[in-house]
């Protein structure tokens, strides 16, 4: 770890005193105490590695608690290592703290990131700290192993493959949307819930021993779900039907659905959902959703993937007025 601005925190404090407890049950980080951690997967198992970063303003406010920053900043990541199937082992951590930092926030952070990895026992074997001019950024990378050859692509659907997804779609997105003042809050009730979700992502690693059995193919929703699932057909040159009256909704973003007519447009393109989608042979679609319900993970047929066609998406039932000329959160748009 290279050194940071003094911050009211030496580099050498951060590490003895906030990232050394964090590394103590990893097998990999040697103590955080040499240039880089050593790890190699099981006989018979390949790594998956991941990366995800997360800026302020972007993936969070100045204003959210900094614990639950640092444990959306691990959950983003376990997804991801959840579509592939893969049984998470340990991520490389980097920091990047802005000027106004001081001890309190460092330790907060550590909390977050000290409770999600005895959760998901996920534990950090190495990484960066850096000086950032204006805005925290958490960059993870993500280790998982899985059997040899094993790993489920997202460029593997065929055609007759059912589309699922799991949980609820857009809670996240309808947040971003109230904070900015595009769309109206619903009551407070369901305000606090559509900020929960946007916080705190849950990642469905308890999914992926279906995923690994069933799965033609896999990808988390990160960009929103119409663009991610483009991103898929593309990649596997299919097309899909997809039936939005099918689409999960929680109780807080339907109720702004039905009121607001932008609200179904934002959910299904806004992202930070951190749901999978995945595709299913027609065989298997009892079988993987026996499996899911086994790991109390809901999932949804939302569609099915067809031949390729011109068009990438057709809709069963879409209003007139909808658009989906932006498909998905862009990051450079």
């Amino acid at each position: 770890m290279t050194a940071i601005e003094a911050q009211h925190l030496s580099e050498h404090e951060l590490i003895e005193e906030f990232l050394k407890p964090l590394a103590k049950s990893s097998p990999y980080s040697l103590n955080l105490d040499d240039d880089a951690a050593l790890l190699k997967p099981r006989p018979g198992h390949d790594l998956v590695i991941t990366k995800d970063v997360l800026v302020e303003r972007i993936h969070f406010f100045e204003n959210d608690p900094t614990g639950t920053i640092a444990r959306k900043a691990l959950r983003v990541n376990l997804s991801d290592l959840a579509s592939k199937g893969a049984r998470p082992l340990g991520y490389l951590l980097g920091l990047g703290l802005p000027k106004n930092w001081n001890r309190q926030k460092t330790r907060d952070l550590c909390a977050g990131f000290a409770t999600d990895q005895e959760t998901f026992d996920f534990y950090v074997m190495g990484g960066d700290t850096v000086s950032s001019p204006e805005r925290l950024l958490i960059s993870i990378t993500a280790i998982g192993e899985i059997k040899s050859g094993q790993m489920t692509h997202r460029n593997t659907a065929t055609a007759g493959d059912v589309l699922y997804v799991s949980g609820t779609i857009g809670d996240a997105a309808l947040h971003t949307a109230i904070c900015y003042k595009k769309l109206s809050a619903p009551d407070d009730e369901k305000a606090h819930f559509l900020r929960n979700r946007f916080l705190l992502p849950d990642p469905v690693i308890a999914l992926t021993a279906a995923i690994d059995q069933y799965a033609k193919a896999a990808m988390d929703i990160s960009d929103g779900l119409i663009g991610d699932l483009v991103k898929m057909c593309k990649a596997s040159s299919v097309s899909a039907k997809l039936d939005l009256g099918s689409i999960p909704y929680s109780a807080a973003a339907a109720s702004m659905i039905s009121g607001q007519r932008l609200a179904q447009q934002i959910a299904l393109t806004g992202g930070d959902d951190y749901e999978l989608l995945v595709a299913v042979g027609p065989e298997n679609t009892l079988s993987f959703e026996k499996e899911a319900s086994r790991a109390s993970i809901a999932v949804t047929r939302i569609g099915v993937f067809e031949e390729r066609a011109d068009e990438t998406l057709s809709f069963c039932d879409a209003p007139p007025w909808m658009s989906f000329e932006k498909m998905s959160y862009e990051h450079f748009s």
